[in-house]
């Protein structure tokens, strides 16, 4: 070939290149790989960063806990239960929240609680009470609540109007009359012993059944065999049943009370405990003047009209009702409440304070 030098090959003849369609576009696809290998090593790095930023404001100050606000204590003390739940110390609003609620739990006062968070940094704590139904007398006071829970509450702090509960301080021993101490009622802060908690049921099962004869009960007092003295406020005479006496037939009382009242008379005592009949023993009230004899005379009258006996007059002495309106024995005459009270008839006997026999 014309050119070279001597001694040396010829070169290759060059080939034509071809040119591509599109210069621009071809020039440019190296610059858009750097690109998506740029973007591609970003979105990683950024997730990471956003999430330390978020995790550092976690943690940071925005999310604190700086406000605790308590709902539904009427006896408990919010410091009390801030310093019992931990909460006092520096917390996170995204705090594991059962720690503090196990805490919360053990507290004598709390039956249940709720937690729930109010962002940024806001947490209410929602709390349902213990309240007391009763009292237990065992030397001192004891305010209990519906389940036993003995609550660490002074009564004198309190204006609670509330049945005081008793037991006999010894029980009845084996053969020769021997006493032996009454067992411990209460335990570990609650009533343990089977008996006394029978009747706090039935006391919370009157309340809620016979409210106004609940509200006249002032002393609820165990007697021994699964025996109950009620003693009403603003009567002299008592009460008697048994823990397993239904209610619908506590709910009598009301009936019996008022038939006593209209004549003018209150009573010895009432005794539900019979499972068939209804002993009462109606005593005269004192007479404070002649308007209130006429009054007395007028109320007779109108009781005596609506009965379904002919000649029913007053009882004068104690007197056995049976749900059948048969008499149980005596000669007296009876006395019947009016026409839509309840279905009990009284006969003039004597009895003893409570039945020989278990009923």
């Amino acid at each position: 070939m014309m050119g070279a030098r001597r001694g040396q090959a010829a070169a290759p003849p060059r080939r034509a290149r071809k040119v591509a369609p599109n210069r621009r576009l071809s020039a440019n696809l190296p610059r858009r790989r750097r690109a998506r290998i740029w973007l591609a090593a970003s979105v990683p790095l950024g997730a990471a960063l956003v999430f330390a930023g978020l995790w550092g404001t976690f943690e940071g100050d925005l999310f604190l806990v700086r406000e605790i606000t308590f709902r539904g204590l009427v006896h408990a003390h919010p410091q009390v239960l801030v310093a019992e739940s931990g909460l006092a110390r520096p917390r996170s609003l995204f705090d594991d929240l059962s720690t503090p609620r196990a805490a919360l739990l053990r507290d004598p006062l709390v039956r249940d609680v709720r937690l729930r968070r109010r962002f940024p940094s806001r947490l209410i704590v929602e709390v349902d009470e213990r309240r007391p139904v009763a009292y237990w007398s065992d030397e001192v006071l004891l305010p209990v609540d519906a389940e036993g829970r003995v609550l660490p509450l002074h009564p004198a702090h309190y204006g609670w109007d509330l049945p005081i509960l008793m037991a006999p301080a010894h029980a009845d021993g084996a053969a020769g009359g021997a006493e032996r101490a009454r067992p411990s009622v209460v335990e570990g802060g609650r009533l343990v012993d089977g008996s006394a908690r029978a009747l706090l049921r039935l006391v919370i099962g009157i309340r809620d059944r016979v409210p106004e004869i609940a509200r006249r009960v002032s002393v609820a007092e165990l007697t021994g065999g699964g025996r109950v003295v009620f003693h009403l406020m603003g009567d002299e005479g008592e009460v008697r049943l048994r823990l397993e006496t239904p209610l619908e037939k506590v709910a009598l009382l009301s009936d019996i009370i008022r038939d006593l009242e209209l004549k003018r008379k209150g009573f010895e005592s009432v005794d539900l405990s019979f499972s068939d009949q209804i002993v009462v023993r109606p005593v005269d009230l004192p007479s404070t003047g002649a308007g209130e004899a006429e009054a007395a005379e007028t109320a007779d009258a109108a009781v005596a009209g609506g009965a379904a006996v002919a000649g029913d007059a007053a009882v004068a002495g104690g007197a056995i009702a049976r749900p059948d309106g048969g008499a149980a024995g005596g000669d007296t005459e009876a006395s019947t409440v009016p026409p839509g009270t309840a279905p009990w008839r009284a006969t003039s006997t004597s009895l003893p304070a409570f039945p020989d026999e278990e009923t």
